[in-house]
């Protein structure tokens, strides 16, 4: 019997399948230009079937991923090639875009063996990306809308997001502040330290909220009432955090205007006969009449 010949196996079905977990196809080809071996992933992106093209010539059954460079096997370098992605068209009539990358593989003498080609879908990734970005742009058109101040910062304590309420409250614009420390905006000491994310962001950084004040671009002091909210990702990982924050200014006014209405130095009284009374002693107050 004769010895199978040391280039009809060129790599094993694990690594196949190992790609397979990645979701990358991937064929082999010997030196003959035969099929030697497809993984599961390939045959879906092909539409092909492993037994349909086993010995077969690689030219005549990957027509839809043709070779853009000179071919690894005919190549005197056999160095690996990056080839600019194609289009194929499966049995179902569906493109789609493929990167196509070919390898060389030797055998245990070093000798070239045969070749294997990789094919990575981009569609995916293309949708997957363009769900993120729909699903940031939403987001963003929400929070941008709301009444009240928001922003995110990363573990850096760097601003990611700067809702259009803050820039009002602060008078920062937006660009203004992307990229740059928190602390450096809202962390004065004399404003009680608003930018609590200058705080390490260990695993135990829960919710906080405070009251304080801080300084806008004019040089204004407000006061605000901020909350704190530690941002994780799906490994409850800390990655950054989010604040909301109000302008308590025009509640502190109320509260002085209606101080004022019913009090007068230590006396305290809301009933329409206490008012009367302290409205006489501040007309009294301003003659020289005794009482």
């Amino acid at each position: 019997m004769a010895e199978p010949h040391k280039y009809d196996v060129i790599l094993s079905d694990q690594s196949l399948a190992l790609l397979d977990e990645l979701n990358v196809g991937a064929f082999t080809v010997n030196v003959h230009r035969k099929v030697k071996s497809m993984n599961l992933s390939a045959q879906a992106l092909m539409g092909l079937k492993e037994k349909e093209v086993i010995g077969k010539d690689c030219r005549d059954i990957f027509t839809g991923v043709p070779c853009m460079v000179t071919c690894i096997l005919r190549s005197k370098n056999n160095a690996v090639t990056n080839e600019p992605d194609v289009e194929i068209v499966n049995e179902h009539e569906t493109k789609k875009l493929l990167t196509r990358m070919a390898i060389p593989v030797y055998d245990r003498d070093h000798c070239l063996a045969g070749c294997l080609t990789i094919l990575q879908d981009h569609s995916p990734i293309a949708d997957l990306i363009d769900r993120i970005h729909y699903e940031e742009r939403s987001y963003k058109t929400i929070l941008n809308n709301l009444d009240v101040g928001i922003f995110t910062v990363n573990r850096g304590g760097h601003f990611t997001f700067f809702n259009s309420e803050a820039e009002k409250i602060s008078g920062y614009d937006r660009r203004q502040v992307l990229g740059r420390p928190c602390s450096h905006f809202f962390g004065d000491q004399a404003t009680d330290d608003m930018c609590l994310f200058r705080e390490p962001m260990g695993k135990d950084w829960m919710y906080k909220s405070r009251e304080g004040k801080i300084k806008t671009q004019t040089g204004e002091t407000i006061p605000i009432r901020a909350n704190y909210i530690p941002l994780k990702n799906e490994k409850e990982i800390i990655v950054g955090g989010l604040a909301t924050f109000h302008d308590l200014t025009l509640v502190r006014q109320l509260d002085q205007a209606i101080r004022d209405r019913y009090t007068f130095h230590d006396m305290i009284g809301k009933s329409p006969e206490m008012q009367k009374v302290f409205e006489k002693v501040n007309i009294v107050a301003g003659t020289d009449a005794t009482i």
